[in-house]
């Protein structure tokens, strides 16, 4: 049943009689159903807040209300959930309303909703795919998130905030990167840089106190946040690095399609030991790698190797290096050994 709730949007949400019951007179059943779904479903967390001060609004002052009244409040609150584009002639009603009404907190639940950016996340171990409002594609790693502004078409720009490893795959708005106007830029942030893009495929990677940009086909522009006037314009199977903790830059040139391998569920070693391969597995899956022998984190990998699951990698590493790898009881270490 769960699964039913979790393309709702706000208006959907206010107009559904499990959740309003929920809300307003929350059975036990009721109330472990709907914990549950914010645990399965994290993204929606936002939203079903804000739904809930709505119905909550109503709530308040149903006993002060004739009955004739509450359900015009509840009318005048489904339709503004559905008619994003009149918010503020509506956050103006609201207003005026209030005096009369109080529904002034909802109408401000409703506006900061609004206002506020749309949060993407991907579990552990899980590669997530989107599209965000404008056709562009994102590919999430996993353990990775990116956030947008919700009200995406009113800003004078396309920006992503990216935690994590993320792949784009953006949507040209002008090729000519001359004529390109405001509204058409695409900027991607992270702590380090802010990237902006003319059209391209590219890997943006925040982990391990660095970030590390590679650009596979098109053009970016990268600027150094920690770096003053510093900006590099990016050509394909350039990577671009700059570490937290060094506070040091760093420009080259490789196979970037490599770096992007993730996305098609396969990972490139070279020459890889066994201590980076216990971060990337630590980062990716959330459970904490034990080597049983110290100069098994010196052993080095090489080849390429499906990431389809955690076991499918786990067994190749193993097979590859002829070690034991096992994982405890509760799954929260990995244990590598000597055969």
């Amino acid at each position: 049943m769960s699964g039913s709730f979790s393309n709702y949007e706000l208006h959907d949400f206010i107009n559904n009689e499990s959740f309003v019951n929920w809300v307003q007179h929350p059975s036990a059943e009721e109330e472990t159903f709907w914990q549950q779904f914010q645990l399965d479903h994290p993204e929606k967390r936002e939203i079903i807040n804000t739904a809930r001060r709505l119905v909550d609004a109503v709530k308040i002052n149903e006993v002060a209300l004739p009955e004739n009244e509450v359900e015009q409040l509840w009318s005048t609150i489904r339709s503004a959930s559905n008619l994003e584009t009149k918010v503020r002639r509506l956050w103006i009603r609201w207003a005026a309303a209030a005096i009369l009404t109080g529904i002034s907190i909802a109408g401000g639940a409703y506006y900061y909703y609004l206002n506020s950016r749309v949060l993407i996340q991907s579990a552990m171990g899980m590669v997530k795919q989107v599209t965000l409002p404008d056709g562009s594609l994102v590919t999430l790693n996993a353990n990775s998130k990116i956030s947008y502004e919700r009200n995406w078409s009113k800003h004078p720009e396309r920006e992503v905030w990216v935690e994590g490893e993320v792949f784009f795959n953006v949507v040209h708005l002008n090729k000519n990167e001359k004529q390109i106007k405001n509204e058409e830029r695409f900027i991607v942030h992270t702590g380090d840089m802010n990237i902006e893009v003319l059209g391209t495929t590219f890997n943006v990677n925040t982990r391990r106190g660095e970030t590390k940009v590679s650009l596979n086909t098109g053009k970016i522009k990268v600027d150094l946040k920690a770096v003053a006037k510093k900006s590099v314009i990016m050509k394909p199977g350039d990577v671009v690095e700059f570490s937290k903790r060094n506070q040091v830059y760093k420009h080259s040139q490789t196979n970037t399609q490599k770096l992007s391998l993730w996305t098609s569920k396969q990972l490139l070693f070279e020459n890889t030991t066994m201590l980076e391969v216990a971060t990337i597995i630590e980062e990716t899956y959330g459970a904490k790698v034990v080597f049983k022998e110290e100069e098994l984190k010196r052993r080095t990998l090489t080849g390429t190797v499906s990431c389809s699951s955690e076991d499918v990698l786990l067994n190749a590493i193993s097979a590859s290096l002829q070690i034991k790898i096992e994982k405890s009881a509760d799954d929260k270490e990995i244990i590598i050994s000597n055969q």
